[in-house]
């Protein structure tokens, strides 16, 4: 995807829209937490987490989340 930005920050701070057909890395700390993607219309599609907090020990990492934009509203599928 050539239209893509890195941002610098905290967790949380990807925005949930974009530039159409674009993707963000977030950086915390120097580190890769995030890569988001956004769809044609500029909604965010897809998440890959390179790491968050894993409190229960039970996440691997990276791993995905997908969403679903219904009547406006971003939902993980």
């Amino acid at each position: 995807m050539s239209n893509h930005k890195n941002v610098n920050g905290r967790s949380g701070d990807l925005p949930k829209t974009s530039t159409p057909n674009s993707s963000q890395d977030l950086y915390v700390n120097g580190e890769l937490w995030q890569r988001r993607f956004y769809d044609s219309n500029g909604n965010m599609i897809k998440d890959i987490d390179f790491l968050h907090g894993n409190g229960s020990g039970t996440h691997t990492f990276p791993h995905e989340h997908y969403w679903e934009w219904i009547n406006g509203t971003p939902v993980r599928k």
